[in-house]
């Protein structure tokens, strides 16, 4: 109903407002699948995000984005840090469950078309799960090589055991990921988070040319979606500001609590802002709500969460990289140790 007079064409603004809210959305429903695919998730919402994602559809993302943020925060707290697995699926699912309904529900040349694509569009959280599911039993990727998280030890058939089958650290950590494995999970998830995020900052300034500086009119409540509205244009708009001020301000505050606890040791390894890869040039913590502010502003909150997200897992996998190669070296000094009867 709130899509109506966006897809009937009533109001240019609630289309413009609807189109760069569904494009944001869709780094939403990236972070939340790449978040289920990590270690240490047992909620079953955050396991099954496309369960979150219906829920979503029948009551409102705008209550339960909030609510993905209180179990994350209470449900699974993970004590220490993986990469999110099994990504090569998760962007062609997103691309075939939503991206491509989504269009056709806007860019359809009749309207009888997109009021069709519409009623098929509701259940796109079903459309992701499928395709990721389907994608994922035909994709073949390289075994996931691992090291044990414990040091080598100096009985021989020790070591062999523990390579093929890799011990856990006495605090339940998985093991480490191979250098091959980490590598190639870093570029699937810089492509998985990047994509959505460039889809949503062209959206955004797309809406700001189309906005013509009336972007807060669009996007900023100005009452209650019951105050005394004329229509179902005004409703509808009116929902969804509500709507997307809690989607986005959930998630920007879920983003920041996560930096903070990091930054302020709640999580073992620590946060420390770093540029990129090895960099030691600490960013500051004001420098960092600059830059988020200066993304959102210009590239929208889409680009702002993406980025943010994909700064983060920069960040923390760089220290993970720091640590593989030292085990690596230790595993390799160890066999040849072993090897000249030290």
């Amino acid at each position: 109903m709130f899509f109506m007079p966006a897809v009937y064409g009533y109001d240019s603004a609630s289309r413009t407002q609807v189109i760069s809210f569904l494009s944001d959305g869709g780094v939403v429903l990236a972070i939340w699948w790449l978040e289920s695919l990590r270690s240490g998730r047992k909620s079953l919402y955050l396991q099954h995000p496309s369960i979150l994602a219906l829920t979503g559809q029948l009551i409102g993302l705008g209550v339960v984005a909030p609510l993905y943020a209180f179990l994350y925060l209470t449900a699974s707290p993970s004590s220490s840090y993986s990469l999110p697995s099994t990504t090569t699926p998760v962007l062609p699912a997103l691309i075939l469950g939503y991206y491509i309904p989504t269009l056709l529900t806007f860019f359809s040349p009749d309207l009888p078309d997109r009021q069709a694509f519409l009623s098929i569009w509701q259940l796109f959280p079903v459309y992701i799960s499928l395709a990721y599911h389907t994608i994922a039993s035909l994709s073949t990727t390289p075994k996931d090589d691992v090291i044990s998280t414990r040091p080598p030890s100096s009985n021989a058939s020790t070591a062999s055991d523990s390579d093929s089958e890799p011990e856990l650290d006495s605090d339940g950590a998985p093991p480490l990921p191979s250098l091959a494995k980490l590598n190639r999970d870093v570029l699937l998830m810089r492509i998985t988070i990047g994509v959505p995020t460039l889809l949503g900052a062209l959206s955004w300034m797309f809406t700001l040319i189309q906005a013509r500086g009336e972007i807060t009119r669009i996007f900023i409540p100005s009452g209650t979606p019951s105050s005394g509205l004329p229509s179902l244009t005004a409703f509808s708009a009116q929902f969804l500001r509500w709507d997307w001020v809690s989607v986005f301000g959930a998630m920007a505050l879920w983003m920041g609590w996560v930096y903070v606890s990091e930054g302020s040791g709640v999580q073992p390894q620590g946060y420390l802002p770093r540029v990129l890869k090895g960099g030691s040039a600490a960013v500051g913590w004001a420098g960092m709500l600059t830059a988020a502010g200066g993304i959102g502003l210009g590239f929208g909150p889409g680009a702002m969460l993406g980025v943010g997200w994909w700064w983060r897992e920069e960040v923390r996998a760089a220290e993970l990289e720091k640590t593989v190669l030292k085990r690596e070296v230790q595993r390799k000094v160890d066999a040849l140790l072993r090897a000249n009867g030290a």
